[in-house]
């Protein structure tokens, strides 16, 4: 019989302030004042977002307010090495094992910038062995999670008696550039929360998980500033474009309608789907191409509105909540799928545990 590892429950950490939608708007409101010249539009852009309210690292008074970029990175640092311990720990433990185990790190994050990693920080705090193999990631963006999971399952699909660690921290309010109020920078503010997320990959146990079976990565041609940071002086500027809509809708259905037919599945036959949450289109992006509903996509559409768009850390929220609210016979298909810039898009196959 073929080996495929298993991806174990994840872990799930939010930082400690709260933030609805109205309370977030009300204080852009009244720091920026005449400044947001289309605020109406603003207030439009938020709640067409889909997303009810965020966790943050610091209150909204604050941010606003945190003009210097190497302070802002610097609480990004601070960040990493708290809520990535917090996340890795729980993971463990959902999994049942302890950090010598651990034979591979996959550490995703986009929003900040730290040498060394926040993982080294971990080995030690955490008490991983000394030759543990890493794989820091920076640049996939929404995509890294399910890039880091593909790539934890490569390293343990030829050994069956090993384990990696996958984790994913977004801390996008330190991303959020104070003096930038172009329409990208509000859909940006808008979609994006803070949060962390781990899981463990390894052979199978009694306990809840899926079984990853196929994979594949994409790169759209010509969609290189479809989704992108830009680094100037003051910090990372958010590129989101309008393309992106067009994209879900003509390029991403037809690659995933590939990704099954020649992994002679077919789409019928799924009955989960764990999609990104980048935001409303791509979540009815997927849905509208494969004829779903909105039901199908609860897990989806449920992260987006509570927590909003963690980036990497995303798609582990919502195979956690995948994992906690269905009851499916084990072997039963999915899909996993995940977007970043690039236009890079993560599918993979999986199957109930």
């Amino acid at each position: 019989m073929t080996y495929f590892p298993h991806l174990f429950m994840p872990s799930t950490v939010t930082p400690p302030y709260e933030m609805e939608l109205d309370a977030l708007l009300a204080v852009f409101q009244q720091h920026y004042g005449e400044s947001l010249r289309h605020f109406d539009k603003i207030v439009s852009i938020f709640k067409n977002a889909g997303v009810g309210k965020r966790y943050l690292c610091e209150t909204p008074e604050t941010l606003v307010n945190l003009q210097d970029f190497p302070e802002r990175n610097q609480r990004y640092q601070a960040a990493m090495k708290k809520y990535v311990v917090e996340a890795a720990q729980q993971a463990l433990e959902n999994a049942g094992r302890v950090a010598k185990d651990i034979d591979y790190i996959v550490l995703s994050s986009c929003t900040g910038h730290m040498i060394p990693g926040a993982d080294i920080h971990l080995i030690q705090e955490l008490g991983f062995r000394p030759d543990v193999k890493r794989l820091p990631v920076n640049q996939i963006g929404c995509a890294g999670g399910l890039y880091g999971v593909a790539h934890a399952r490569d390293f343990c699909l030829p050994r069956p008696d090993t384990h990696a660690l996958v984790i994913a921290a977004e801390f996008g309010s330190y991303a959020f550039v104070p003096t930038d109020l172009s329409m990208s920078a509000m859909v940006g503010i808008a979609l994006f929360g803070d949060g962390a997320a781990a899981t463990v990959i390894g052979p199978p146990t009694d306990r809840p998980s899926l079984k990853l079976t196929s994979q594949k990565n994409l790169i759209v041609p010509n969609s290189e500033r479809f989704l992108a940071f830009d680094l100037e002086h003051d910090g990372f500027r958010v590129i989101i474009d309008r393309a992106i809509a067009k994209a879900m809708g003509e390029v991403v259905g037809p690659h995933i309608e590939q990704f099954l037919q020649d992994s002679q599945q077919p789409a019928r036959d799924l009955r989960f789907w764990g999609i990104h949450p980048g935001g409303q289109k791509i979540i009815g992006g997927v849905r509208d191409a494969f004829s779903l509903s909105d039901d199908d996509l609860a897990q989806s559409w449920n992260t987006l509105k509570s927590v909003g768009n963690l980036s990497s850390a995303s798609i582990l929220f919502v195979i956690k909540a995948l994992l906690e609210e269905k009851e499916l016979d084990e072997g039963t298909p999915g899909l996993l799928a995940a977007f970043g810039p690039g236009f890079n898009i993560e599918l993979m196959l999986a199957e109930w545990g």
